[in-house]
């Protein structure tokens, strides 16, 4: 039977006799109404879109579900501006539809259930919302489409994951049957970036999706026909560390790529026969692809690592974006030491120049490990002509030394407890680091002469005869020991005081020991209180004592005062070994 039209004006007694007994669960009178002399005049849509349907899911009234569907109800309708802010129209219609007894029932769902808060929820949908997989599966067999609905009240969208473990029976259940019946999980859900897979495959149905899309794969149905899935199905892949998957999507990314005249993207453009065009939605969501695959931590991360940032598919979507190449290489060394080989090639080859890496590695939040990695590649001389040098998001001093103190700025903790300040001595204790890093590969802080200032000083345009950023760096953020250190300091007496604590209790150990030694050497020279001890046992402890300073090459006691100064100076470098 086709479908009846929605409701207009006045609702018969019997359409308001239908919704009110499936609402209130009593399937008798509800099929009475259905096969009675009155059914041709029921009109199954209410409204705002809510069906016959809808009131049988909503009362369990599961019994009438065929009955309907065979009568002519719509599988597919959805409800239009959702039910929890209806208006004063609706529910006036409302009140014209149902007896009290309904209303009440439809109040009690609207308040309990998750599919009323949503517009475009189908009969299906709430049926996912309320656990209902008898009402699900039967929808499902008469032909209720898994993929229908709002873009967020997909049936898809009102399963919740969990934990592994912590997921209901029904809801495994309801998954099943969604999936089974052509649900697709690579599709987006609601208004973010990401599809289903990447919001659940981390969750207790990340299993079960991984499953149907591997024996999708297996059995040769799994069709990628968008950039948008082949890139939605990458990261999951990439996120669960699923290495058939991976190269599933991968390889579908790079037939997209070299086919004729391209493929359409999601955002409607064209992707060109030897470059992938990727919109920037997709561009984002290629992006954290990459760096879920350089700091993944499972098994396969490696292998999947270098697979994609050494194909020629990397790339090309890398140089779509040049401005975001160096905040995304910052990223990228801030992975795990084994993904940083195989991570710093992409950025060599998609052209960041060696200036630009060291530009954008110098904000203060890149591991002075990640640093390191990149100085290997060369240190290149940087151009600091000009006072001011932009990177990616980023305007500072174009001096490599200034720029890591001007962005690598720690804040005091004033209070917070232990923890506070242990963090506050970790990011010290960095800072320190990088800055030793840049000065041991020949960088030196910079002067400029007759030069205007940099707008973030705040000085206004007119020239500076001498702009020495030190004197503009903030009192307290730059502490006073780095910029020692900055300007090339080294250790002497005099500049004992700027030390950490624990190079001074060492360099008191060493001269406290020195002094002992010299005092306990010359006291055996002449004999100092040993008189009443015999000679034979005077002459065993000066050849041992003679025979340790000939292993040790002389002892404390024969270096000189100078000898010792030397050996605090060259100890006291670096820095950052103290803190």
């Amino acid at each position: 039977m086709a479908a009846s039209p929605a409701l207009q004006g006045t609702p018969s007694p019997s359409t308001r006799a239908l919704f009110t007994a499936l609402l209130t669960g009593a399937a008798r009178a509800a099929l009475a109404v259905l096969e009675g002399p009155e059914a041709g005049s029921v009109q199954h849509v209410g409204p705002v879109g809510f069906s016959t349907l809808h009131a049988a899911v909503i009362g369990r009234c599961r019994k009438a579900l065929p009955a309907l569907v065979a009568a002519g109800a719509p599988l597919d309708c959805t409800l239009r501006d959702g039910m929890q802010g209806i208006s004063r129209a609706t529910k006036v219609a409302l009140q014209q539809l149902l007896s009290p007894e309904g209303l009440a029932a439809l109040e009690a769902a609207r308040r309990g259930c998750a599919g009323f808060a949503c517009s475009g929820s189908t009969p299906l949908g709430l049926a996912v919302a309320l656990k209902d997989v008898r009402s699900a599966r039967v929808l499902l067999e008469a032909g209720a489409d898994p993929n229908a609905g709002g873009s967020s009240s997909t049936p898809m969208c009102f399963l919740r994951g969990g934990r592994q473990g912590l997921v209901a029976p029904a809801t495994r259940q309801l998954l099943g049957l969604l999936l089974r019946h052509g649900a697709d999980c690579l599709r987006i859900k609601g208004h973010s970036l990401y599809s289903f897979l990447w919001h659940f495959v981390n969750s207790g149905l990340g299993t079960s999706l991984l499953a149907h899309l591997e024996r999708q794969r297996a059995a040769g149905t799994l069709q990628l026909a968008s950039v948008a899935t082949a890139l939605q199905l990458l990261d999951g892949a990439i996120t669960a560390g699923h290495l058939p998957l991976f190269s599933h999507a991968l390889a579908a990314l790079q037939g997209l790529a070299a086919a004729p005249g391209g493929q359409p993207t999601a955002a409607g453009g064209r992707a060109g026969a030897q470059q992938l065009q990727l919109a920037p939605p997709e561009f984002y969501v290629f992006r954290n692809t990459l760096l879920a695959a350089v700091h993944s931590a499972h098994a396969s991360a490696p292998q999947i690592a270098r697979t994609l940032l050494s194909c020629q598919l990397a790339l090309d979507l890398a140089r779509q974006q040049p401005r975001c190449l160096p905040d995304l290489l910052v990223e990228v060394l801030r992975c795990s030491r084994r993904m940083r080989e195989a991570a710093l090639p992409l950025h060599a080859a998609a052209g960041v120049s060696p200036r630009d890496a060291l530009l954008a590695a110098t904000h203060g939040d890149v591991e002075p490990d990640a640093l390191a990695a990149l100085l290997a590649l060369g240190s290149p001389a940087v151009d600091t002509s000009a006072v001011t040098a932009e990177v990616g998001r980023h305007a500072s001093y174009s001096c490599l030394i200034h720029r890591l103190l001007h962005l690598g700025n720690v804040p005091h903790v004033w209070s917070g407890g232990d923890d506070c300040l242990r963090w506050e001595a970790v990011q010290r204790w960095e800072q320190m680091r990088r800055l030793e890093l840049l000065l041991e590969a020949g960088c030196r802080p910079t002067v400029w002469h007759n030069v205007a200032p940099p707008a973030f000083l705040g000085r206004g345009d007119a020239p500076l005869p001498v702009l020495d950023p030190f004197d503009f760096h903030e009192q307290g953020v730059v502490d006073s020991r780095l910029g020692f250190i900055a300007r090339g300091g080294t250790w002497s007496p005099a500049t004992h005081h700027r030390w950490p604590e624990a190079f001074k209790a060492a360099a008191r150990t060493l001269l406290l020991a020195a002094s002992s030694a010299g005092a306990q050497a010359a006291a055996e020279r002449h004999g100092g209180g040993a008189a009443a001890e015999c000679a034979a046992k005077r002459r065993r402890r000066q050849r041992a004592a003679h025979s340790v300073r000939d292993e040790r090459g002389g002892g404390l006691a024969a270096l000189p005062g100078s000898a010792l100064m030397r050996v605090l100076e060259l100890a006291a470098m670096p820095v950052s070994d103290w803190l």
